[in-house]
């Protein structure tokens, strides 16, 4: 715990302590911490207080597989999500850390470019997902979509790739490849800012510098 004045307290365990403990991801809503983790058996959710009690030592399983979790909530609502099979999935989160849809909620359907980076946050009545994918056609340079999953669990971003939130690259010129990757999601309000690196600022392979950009996406048009 790292208390307002920057005093680090001392490290605890979260997890169990046999076997890998893997790709933390930590939110707070309101009353806990959630930290999500992964090892062989799959993702689980731990909640831990503000004063750095770990109420679940085991663990709360919440997916089979052994995906890396994203976190995200409002306060009230929790959503862990994770990319697997080329595709970006999602399941709503209860107060106790279980899980609370059967089944995963397919935020992707029917696009088989590999992704990456997976970051979500949530507006207050939706969640926003953003990755990294590959254009499949020229010039298949990577490109930053995005995603719109409501509080009730339904997909509200048109089309079943995501939208395209970062610029088209440039064709690649002598070998060089531009495009955008590693976005990062913060919220401010009503406002939402999609962060970028992108590397698609000059149509020469020398002119072609890593680079910061950012798109606002939120609020949509209702």
């Amino acid at each position: 715990m790292i208390t307002p004045a920057g005093a680090v307290g001392t490290a605890f365990r979260i997890s169990p302590n046999h076997g890998a403990r893997v790709a933390p991801s930590v939110t707070y809503d309101g009353t806990n911490f959630l930290v999500a983790y992964v090892d062989s058996n799959g993702v689980h959710v731990a909640r831990v207080t503000s004063a750095g009690n770990v109420v679940d030592p085991n663990g709360v399983p919440v997916h089979s597989s052994p995906v890396w979790p994203e976190l995200a909530t409002d306060g009230v609502n929790r959503l862990v999500a994770w990319i697997e099979n080329n595709s970006v999935y999602a399941k709503r989160l209860n107060a106790d850390g279980t899980p609370g849809d059967p089944a995963p909620i397919a935020v992707t359907t029917g696009d088989t470019q590999p992704k990456a980076g997976l970051t979500v946050v949530s507006t207050g009545d939706e969640y926003l997902l953003a990755w990294m994918s590959r254009l499949a056609t020229p010039p298949n340079g990577p490109v930053v979509y995005i995603a719109r999953l409501g509080i009730d669990g339904q997909v509200k971003s048109m089309g079943n790739a995501g939208m395209l939130a970062s610029p088209t690259p440039l064709a690649s010129v002598g070998g060089a490849t531009s495009g955008f990757t590693l976005p990062a999601l913060g919220r401010a309000g009503t406002s939402l800012l999609v962060c970028l690196e992108g590397a698609a600022d000059a149509d020469s392979p020398t002119g072609r510098t890593a680079r910061m950009h950012s798109v606002s996406v939120y609020p949509f048009a209702r």
